[in-house]
């Protein structure tokens, strides 16, 4: 798909969603199965979410909230847990000794990890990672996954 073309399906699912209607879920979901795959549905959706984040917290609050209405399109926690994995390993660290994640959605990190954290992340990144994942940080780095 080109740029431009997502670029405006996104502008659309901006302007729907902010109106916070539950019930513009679905049409939101219909309308971007015009995309190609479902990875640039996802991309959509979290792209909003990303914007939101950032420029209109009531919007972004509303989307936490009502999570489970744009599943399975964009699974909040799996999506977040995804940007964090993404973001460290590409810093070098190692999930299962630098960083892990419970079945809780505790993402538990080392403290050398804990000091530079914040700086691997866009601020819209870092308030989703804060919204939807409890921090934890360990005295000693682990072994888990």
């Amino acid at each position: 798909m080109e740029q431009n073309d997502f670029q405006q399906s996104l502008a659309i699912v901006i302007d729907v969603l902010q109106a916070k209607d539950i019930t513009a879920i679905p049409k939101v979901k219909d309308f971007l199965y015009s995309l190609p795959s479902l990875k640039q549905i996802e991309q959509a959706l979290a792209a909003a979410l990303l914007h939101f984040a950032e420029r209109d917290k009531s919007v972004f609050d509303w989307i936490v909230l009502y999570q489970d209405q744009f599943c399975p399109e964009l699974d909040l926690f799996a999506f977040t847990r995804n940007v964090v994995r993404t973001r460290l390993c590409d810093k070098g660290w190692v999930q299962g000794r630098d960083f892990w994640f419970d079945l809780r959605n505790i993402l538990h990190m080392s403290r050398a990890l804990s000091v530079n954290f914040p700086d691997y992340f866009s601020s819209s990144e870092l308030i989703l990672v804060r919204t939807m994942l409890k921090i934890e940080v360990s005295v000693q780095g682990g072994t888990r996954e």
